[in-house]
This record gives structure tokens, sequence and C-alpha cells, in this order.
């Protein structure tokens, strides 16, 4: 989970989901 947060606040949760 702390992965996907900090993509999503990068980007998008989208995003960090796709790469």
């Amino acid at each position: 989970l702390s992965e996907n947060k900090v993509c999503g606040v990068l980007d998008k949760l989208e995003k960090c989901l796709l790469e």
C-alpha cells in the first residue's frame, strides 16, 4: 500500500497500477 500511496501522490494511482 505504501508504494501505491506514493505513486498516487506523484502522478495517479492508475498509472502506478499500470507500471
